[in-house]
């Protein structure tokens, strides 16, 4: 479905009107579908690509969370017997469980739009490479589905 086209006009109304019409709690499931589906319009091999995007970033914010509720809790449960010390390096645990996730996220992330976007490229290169070398090798073409705007998505 192209930007300019009178599908995308009828489709952004259908989820405009979809959005104020939805109840507040659940207008992030009305989203959520019309997203997909926009997605899934442009064919369904972006849709691994999306989903592992997608479920990398949510488990790691999901664990973030639990690591935060973690550290509350058992500050609230030795508020008065934990030392200064103790709780700084309670902290400082947590802290680098989180870092961890998030740089696994990144790295998932990062890593999958790399390989998508960067792969033909160095390919072909490798393969003008060979030739200038004079050798018959010719790495195989590669032409990923690219998700619209996972670029985007995973910077943002």
């Amino acid at each position: 479905m192209a930007f300019p086209s009178l599908a995308f006009l009828v489709f952004f109304a259908v989820v405009l009107a979809g959005y104020y019409l939805t109840p507040r709690p659940v207008r992030w499931v009305w989203l959520l579908a019309a997203s997909l589906w926009f997605y899934l319009s442009a064919g369904i091999q972006t849709l691994p690509l999306l989903a592992v995007s997608v479920c990398s970033t949510y488990a790691a914010a999901r664990y973030m969370d639990r690591i935060n509720r973690e550290l509350e809790e058992w500050q609230a449960a030795h508020k008065a017997d934990a030392s200064r010390e103790e709780r700084k390096a309670r902290r400082a645990a947590a802290q680098k469980r989180k870092r961890l996730a998030l740089g696994l996220a990144l790295l998932a992330d990062l890593g999958l739009l790399a390989v998508i976007k960067y792969t033909g490229f160095a390919l072909d290169n490798l393969g003008r490479l060979l030739t200038g070398l004079g050798l018959t090798l010719t790495p195989p073409e590669v032409n990923w589905a690219l998700p619209l705007g996972l670029s985007f998505y995973t910077f943002t």
